[in-house]
């Protein structure tokens, strides 16, 4: 096989996971407003998918000069029980925005771990970067399906339904 027939190849895969991607995202967004979404409680090391994570956007922040740093707070907890793949997908959709859309500067991700009511362990994370930010008007509209912000409809792509799934994801995990 050539060389243009491999590049070709690869083009027509990474176009098919695009369309995989999109397809799942709707079916994720179908799931969310008809209440059928259901999580899939495990017990899983939350340290080891920061560093997965970490791992996969330091190199891309790195490869545009970006500098990437995460944090942990909070209960020293190495195990928890949740849905590993959703706290996945979210962290995925925020911080992937977050290296879209950031050209220099940092982007930081704190995640704490901290008992509440009935000796639950409550998780959040906070996401912050140098990016370029959004209008008040984007804001508001901003985890609304099919919604994109200025840049990322004409610099970026995307489907504008990864924020109204994390808000999905994060109010059914609460």
């Amino acid at each position: 096989v050539g060389t243009e027939t491999k590049t070709n190849l690869k083009i027509i895969n990474r176009s098919g996971e695009h369309l995989l991607n999109i397809i799942n995202d709707v079916l994720d967004m179908a799931k969310i407003e008809a209440g059928r979404l259901r999580l899939t409680q495990e017990t899983f090391n939350l340290r080891l998918l920061l560093q997965d994570l970490a791992a996969m956007f330091r190199l891309r922040a790195a490869e545009k000069g970006v500098q990437f740093e995460v944090a942990v707070s909070g209960e020293p907890v190495e195990f928890i029980v949740a849905d590993e793949g959703k706290i996945r997908q979210v962290l995925i959709n925020l911080l992937g925005n977050a290296t879209k859309f950031t050209e220099r500067g940092r982007i930081n991700l704190r995640v704490s771990l901290d008992y509440r009511a009935n000796h639950r362990l409550w998780m959040s994370a906070q996401i912050e970067d140098t990016g370029i930010g959004l209008s008040e008007e984007e804001q508001s509209q901003l985890f609304q399906p099919f919604v994109q912000g200025h840049a990322g409809q004409h610099r970026h792509g995307g489907t504008g339904l990864g924020l109204a799934i994390s808000r999905g994801v994060a109010e059914l995990m609460s």
